[in-house]
């Protein structure tokens, strides 16, 4: 069974554009006026996909041989490894050999398949057959063969040190010599004639993410260094400072990559030290010791910037042709990027785009909508950016003198931002003609729209919403739906139960961003002033929550949420995991993806000694629902038609079927769909849990699709909310640090909401 393991946070990759427009000037006889005209620069790469081989659903590793063919290592649906190779670029694939049929092997108490692989130049492939455990997916043995251009195979010996775990990636040097890669922590130069370890390029205690090859040297990118090694001798080189400073600039988390994906690509072009380098920003060319990052691939016009996309391989073809293989999720691809002399080097359409912050789901539709509008260019800024300590004050600042000053974006992502108050200074557009228009050919939720609805009128609207809920025993969820039915279960909890806690472990300000989204709402005002009484009870009801369960300190100390958008802080699925695991009994949250819903149906489901349910998190508010991705066009851009155009795609149905756990859709033709529904089935998610004896403990859960019922349950809770939870972050800020001081007991509840109430209704009146 494939497993994935689900990250609570999600990093989005951002690049910047290299293109320029060339002013000429032509002079005019007998004094005519001189005029200036544009005179557009030509030549860019387009971006096209090299369809798989017949059966292939997944790639292992695809380059061209010497003989000018491409060469594709893959896998069929039952995961096991076949080996293509084309000589027409990917029109007609050729299979060369089914590798499980040709090694025999079989299935039973232990399994066999092909774990990573390497094509040689001339055809001939490295496999490494791995054995592992059915029942505990433990691996019992590795195996490892060439095979040879004639489909024989030859058995290596590979002399792996103590320790060595398991290679997850191996690059051919020579024919006879590899570097394999073992997790994140191994790097070994290894002779295949005898299986000995020529070099170790890793020491002790180092971990890096990815590696490439060029000529003599061994680049070995790590989270916190970039080391440059000798082949011949092994020993670290001088680092080339060019290539350094693009790997640090270049967005891209070190941190974060998983199997058979990386960060950034390197590969060798040619001879001379001459390489091209990937990550998410585009596909660069340079030499070895050079000055110079040329980038030859914007990756703001292709794939390449769609967060949702993973770098699996790079290689290089004739004529400028670059091939690159990706991960979409469960999917891969095989691309070409081709160079077109007649193609605009810039796009002629520009949208500027502005958001507090980051979002993947936007970023993915900008990466859509670019690759199927080439004449288009869409540029996103982010004003609070994991990189920057930035407060949202700041930032707002800085983006309302930009549009004061006629300078300011296209579009707003309004997420965070005081909204009302750019409606009433006039500084967004009517949109409600876009929402018609897509509701009239697909349809849009219709209590969405009307939520947002003012006299006919439509100045913001969201991409995306999400559904908080509170998942719990299922006795006792009714009563659980408010905060005070609540805070009145907690206390009775805590009172009759002393094995379990009620909320899995978490720091006060995480508490409040899982309750915030049934309660904000209910805060405002119509004179957009707090409401003192109501503020009141919500920060004694989050004190008692938290003082429900104990606490580790170590915890505290150790979490960081400065930046992190509030709907990441808030998943709900996640924390329904650890009920699972019988580590808390409940869970309050927002609801962001299909596949949240699965995981928390299939632990409804498997759940053996408890049944636990879930309701609508009502909190301090009915019928709220948190709006992600709100929109709005700039009044004051010049670039009306052009932001409405990308509102339209973002509305459509096309854009609002990408997921990647940022809200639900609100296209009405892709929310009643079964498709839309219908993930998890054949995947696994877990966690590992250490106890106070320091004993580690793993839960896994086997996910299923959500039944047809639970389906239209949930749809329908979706379609009955009306008021959308619109957090503005400067409130948001001024809540949490107060609520914090409180619940630790260095300020008094009063003087705590009459600080927030004196800055906010400041703010808010501004």
């Amino acid at each position: 069974m494939k497993k994935t393991w689900k990250k609570l946070f999600c990093r989005l990759l951002a690049g910047t554009m290299a293109g320029v427009l060339l002013m000429g000037t032509a002079g005019c006889k007998g004094g005519e006026k001189e005029e200036k005209e544009k005179e557009v620069v030509m030549g860019r790469y387009l971006e096209e996909e090299i369809p798989l081989p017949e059966g292939a659903q997944g790639i292992v590793e695809a380059t061209r041989l010497s003989d000018g063919k491409l060469a594709l290592l893959g896998y069929d649906e039952q995961y096991m490894t076949h080996y293509w190779q084309s000589a027409d670029d990917g029109e007609t694939w050729e299979e060369q050999g089914n590798m499980p049929q040709e090694l025999k092997l079989a299935d039973g108490e232990q399994q066999t398949a092909m774990s990573v692989g390497a094509i040689r130049q001339d055809g001939a492939v490295l496999c490494v057959v791995t054995t592992y455990d059915v029942d505990t997916a433990d691996v019992v043995e590795d195996k490892t063969y060439i095979r040879n251009t004639d489909g024989t195979y030859t058995e290596v010996n590979m002399k792996y040190p103590d320790g060595f775990t398991q290679a997850i990636d191996i690059k051919w040097l020579s024919d006879q010599e590899v570097i394999v890669q073992d997790s994140v922590v191994g790097l070994y130069e290894m002779d295949l004639s005898d299986g000995s370890v020529k070099n170790q390029f890793i020491e002790e205690g180092q971990v890096f993410t990815t590696f490439g090859i060029v000529e003599n040297y061994l680049i070995v990118v790590g989270a916190d260094e970039i080391s440059y090694y000798d082949l011949d001798t092994g020993k670290i080189e001088e680092e080339d400072s060019a290539l350094t400073e693009q790997i640090k600039n270049s967005g891209a988390d070190q941190n974060l990559t998983s199997y058979g994906t990386s960060p950034l690509l390197i590969c060798q072009k040619g001879k001379d030290g001459k390489l091209f380098y990937c990550d998410s920003t585009g596909i660069y060319s340079h030499v070895i010791k050079g000055n110079a990052m040329e980038q030859v691939v914007d990756g703001k016009l292709n794939s390449i910037g769609d967060p949702s996309v993973g770098l699996m391989g790079m290689f290089l073809g004739d004529e400028n042709a670059i091939y690159l293989a990706v991960s979409t999720g469960e999917e891969h691809q095989l691309l070409k990027y081709a160079y077109s002399k007649d193609t605009p080097s810039v796009p002629s359409k520009e949208i500027k785009i502005y958001a507090l912050e980051e979002n993947a789901e936007l970023q993915q539709a900008i990466s859509l909508f670019q690759k199927e509008n080439p004449d288009y260019y869409v540029s996103l800024e982010v004003g609070m950016s994991e990189d920057n300590s930035i407060t949202a004050t700041d930032a707002l600042k800085t983006l309302n003198t930009e549009i004061m000053a006629g300078k300011g974006p296209d579009l707003l992502m309004l997420d965070g931002m005081p909204v009302s108050t750019y409606e009433e200074k006039g500084m967004l557009s009517d949109i409600s003609d876009v929402i018609e228009k897509v509701d009239k050919s697909e349809g849009i939720l219709d209590n969405i729209q009307e939520a947002y609805t003012k006299e006919n009128e439509i100045y913001e609207f969201p991409g995306r919403f999400s559904i908080p809920l509170v998942v719990g025993p299922k006795d006792q969820i009714e009563a659980m739906q408010t905060l005070e039915g609540l805070t009145k279960v907690a206390e009775r909890y805590s009172e009759t139960n002393d094995s379990v806690r009620l909320f899995s472990d978490m720091t006060p300000e995480f508490l409040s961003e899982s309750l915030v989204d049934g309660a904000y709402a209910a805060w405002i005002q119509e004179d957009r002033t707090l409401d003192e009484n109501l503020l009141k009870e919500y920060f004694e009801s989050v004190k008692k929550l938290y003082d429900t369960d104990s606490h580790d300190e170590q915890l505290r100390e150790n979490v960081v949420m400065q930046n992190y958008p509030h709907l990441e802080l808030s998943y709900v699925d996640g924390m329904v995991l650890q009920i699972y695991g019988k580590e808390c009994a409940a869970a309050v949250g927002n609801l962001a993806s299909p596949d949240g819903f699965s995981q928390i149906t299939s632990c409804m489901n498997n759940m053996e000694d408890t049944k636990i349910d879930y309701e609508v998190w009502n909190g301090q508010k009915e019928g709220c629902f948190s709006p992600v991705m709100l929109m709005g066009v700039n009044s004051k851009s010049k670039n009306q038609e052009e932001a409405k155009a990308f509102l339209e795609f973002l509305y459509s149905e096309k854009a609002q079927r990408l997921s990647m756990g940022y809200g639900l859709t609100v296209n009405e033709k892709v929310y009643d769909s079964q498709e839309y529904w219908a993930v998890g089935d054949g995947t696994t998610v877990g966690y590992t849990v250490q106890d106070g004896d320091g004993v580690e403990r793993q839960v896994f859960l086997n996910m299923e699709n959500s039944s047809a019922d639970q389906v239209k349950k949930i749809q329908e809770i979706g379609k009955s909310l009306n008021t959308p939870s619109q957090l503005d972050k400067t409130v948001m800020e001024a809540v949490r640090g107060q609520l914090t001081d409180y619940i630790d007991g260095k300020i008094e509840l009063d003087e705590a909401v009459q600080n927030v109430i004196q800055k906010v209704n400041l703010y808010l009146a501004e």
